[in-house]
């Protein structure tokens, strides 16, 4: 059993810029001593150091830096920056508010000598101060000490606030390219060509190096449709380099992306995305919107899981053109889970198309990620595609 963690307020006093502040960490982390001179901030890579905290046992590290703002450009452009500049390798990015002001937070990681660190970032702008948060921690241990990461961004306060030039909408953008082009397929769907971004990062979530888990014949897939579960879409093109195929589901009339290895089952009400080790299944489907917006749809959902589960846990969380919805501490029997309902536009204003996402703790982050990168692939076309039989 995890030992509980024991957060208490801890106050930095400013080094540079009025920039004192108070987050809550674990009261026997080690505050380091910094150097009283900093960087040379006329270069545009470089933060002063303002404090760096670590757990008295292991290679996790708090820390936070700030310098000047940028004078152009979004709040995510500055982001994206400053994680390439660092060779940070982004696994989702989105939107929040820290400090009372929207920030950019996220999650990426990077190669050390200890092997892959998972790096959590927040970055926001506050009185033209460009505030850099980040929480690192070795791949093992990165989901185990989450909560300290949450903990201190909900309650990180600046004893000097001075207001930040972005709304939320001005300071984020979606950090996953628009499709550049279009072609037609030879099922006649009008196809856009993923970015190579996209197509990239659809790979690193492939199960397998072939299309076998979209045969119709393979056994699992014949024992769902004998079942009535549901049909195999139709596979609509195969990208080997990149292992990932493109489907056409008819529950979300659509088509989209599915790296290798994943099972998709459509049974004319939802398409089912499932793991062969049963540890994540992703429930694509269209929802009525009636006038609402996403906020709306997300209160209808979160109300219903209330009366689902004794004691859920709630977070709101946005990226790019996703709003979604998270609920920790529920379990499936004696299995705890977490689901991740994501919401993300139709190609009318009739409908909306909903992914729930359902994970065991441990692979909460790797399912959101792919949500994130399947929702994003989404192309729609006027009549429902059919299943293969």
């Amino acid at each position: 059993m995890a030992t509980p963690l024991n957060l208490e307020p801890r106050h930095f006093p400013s080094r540079i810029a009025d920039l004192g502040f108070t987050t809550r960490l674990p009261a026997d982390w080690v505050v380091h001593q910094l150097p009283g001179e900093g960087p040379d901030l006329s270069q545009p890579t470089e933060f002063f150091p303002l404090a760096v905290v670590t757990a008295p046992h292991a290679a996790i590290i708090f820390a936070v830096a700030a310098r000047p703002a940028h004078g152009d450009g979004t709040l995510h452009d500055w982001a994206w920056y400053h994680l390439n500049h660092n060779q940070l390798k982004p696994r989702a990015v989105g939107s929040d508010q820290v400090a009372g002001v929207p920030a950019v937070v996220g999650e990426a990681t990077q190669e050390s000598e200890m092997g892959t660190m998972v790096v959590r970032f927040a970055f926001f702008e506050d009185g033209d101060r460009l505030v850099n948060l980040s929480f690192s921690a070795p791949e093992m241990l990165a989901d185990a000490v989450r909560e300290v990461w949450f903990a201190a961004l909900q309650s990180f306060t600046l004893e000097t606030p001075k207001g930040s030039r972005f709304t939320a909408g001005a300071a984020v953008s979606s950090p996953v390219p628009e499709p550049a082009a279009e072609e037609v397929s030879s099922s006649g769907v009008v196809e856009a060509a993923p970015a190579p971004e996209r197509a990239s990062a659809l790979g690193d979530f492939a199960l397998a190096t072939d299309t076998a888990t979209l045969d119709p014949e393979a056994p699992i897939n014949v024992n769902l449709r004998s079942r009535g579960a549901g049909l195999v879409p139709n596979v609509l093109r195969t990208h080997d380099e990149h292992r990932y195929a493109t489907v056409a589901a008819g529950a979300v009339m659509a088509i989209f992306d599915v790296p290798y290895g994943w099972h998709v089952i459509d049974d004319g009400k939802r398409t089912l995305m499932l793991d062969p080790g049963g540890k994540v299944q992703i429930n694509l489907s269209l929802l009525p919107r009636e006038g609402r917006a996403n906020d709306a749809v997300l209160e209808e959902i979160e109300s219903a899981t209330r009366s689902d589960y004794p004691a859920p846990e709630f977070r709101r969380m946005s990226s790019g053109k996703i709003d979604a919805l998270g609920v920790r501490n529920i379990a499936d029997g004696a299995q705890a889970i977490e689901q991740y309902h994501f919401l993300t536009a139709f190609r009318d204003d009739r409908l909306v198309v909903r992914a729930r996402i359902t994970a065991t703790p441990e692979k909460a982050t790797f399912a959101c990620n792919l949500g994130e990168l399947v929702l994003n692939s989404f192309r729609f076309e006027a009549e429902s595609p059919r299943a293969t039989a």
